[in-house]
């Protein structure tokens, strides 16, 4: 019964997963619009391949990531990415004012020092730049039923070192072997608390999108966001 349930939630996993990027690239889209030149970083690009399709789709004149974890640096740089080793949750060794997009997917839920994070987004971009943050919603409605029942949050069972997926039967993660401290979740976001985050670091013309809606087709995530699976929001520098 545990093995069909995890399977259908994997499924519509998978297909929140793809309409979040499609988000994520409408979002970036709009923000490159009557750009002559379109300088564009990734803040925590993992493999490289959302970068990549974020990058064609805009038609990024250059591409600059941020990343720590090796393997993923090594992929970067063979996508020919101009390649930064940071802390995300410090200071980053990149120049102010220097990207018209900024792109941080399945990032923030992972650091300490969010507001440290955010500020230094908004420092490297040039005024008029976006930054666009997607992440898991803590309010979606599989999360808010994994609580009902006394669960742990699917976004909230990997914060273990020796094992994954705790307190949660149905977690997607394997469930063996657990989770660096740097890939565990540590602060989840509403869309609400989000937007509102944005704001407080000087953030206008916020957006929001939201993608899957469990048991629900996926789209209706985008009619209401604040119970999507995920969420996407972007907002401009001024």
């Amino acid at each position: 019964m545990l093995g069909n349930l995890k399977a259908a939630l994997g499924g519509m996993w998978a297909h929140s997963v793809a309409l979040n990027q499609k988000n994520i690239v409408q979002l970036a889209r709009d923000a490159a619009k009557n750009k002559p030149y379109i300088s564009f970083c990734d803040l925590g690009c993992g493999d490289g391949m959302i970068t990549d399709h974020v990058g064609v789709a805009i038609a990024a004149d250059r591409i600059s990531v941020v990343e720590t974890y090796d393997p993923h640096i090594k992929d970067a740089e063979r996508r020919g990415f101009e390649v930064t080793r940071d802390d995300l949750n410090g200071a980053l060794s990149l120049p102010s004012s220097t990207f018209d997009i900024v792109l941080a997917n399945q990032v923030i839920e992972h650091l300490y020092d969010t507001e440290q994070f955010l500020a230094e987004a908004r420092r490297i971009l040039k005024p008029g730049g976006v930054l666009i943050v997607s992440t898991e919603n803590p309010a979606s409605w599989h999360n808010i039923a994994a609580l009902l029942i006394g669960w742990q949050q699917f976004s909230l069972a990997n914060v273990s070192s020796k094992k994954s997926g705790i307190g949660n039967p149905l977690s997607l993660a394997p469930q063996q072997g657990g989770w660096p401290f740097p890939m565990q979740h540590h602060r989840l976001f509403t869309p609400k608390a989000l937007c509102e985050l944005f704001a407080l670091e000087g953030f206008m013309n916020l957006r929001c999108l939201g993608a899957g809606y469990y048991p629900l087709p996926g789209r209706v995530g985008l009619l209401d966001p604040t119970h999507a699976a995920f969420i996407t929001v972007s907002g401009q520098h001024p």
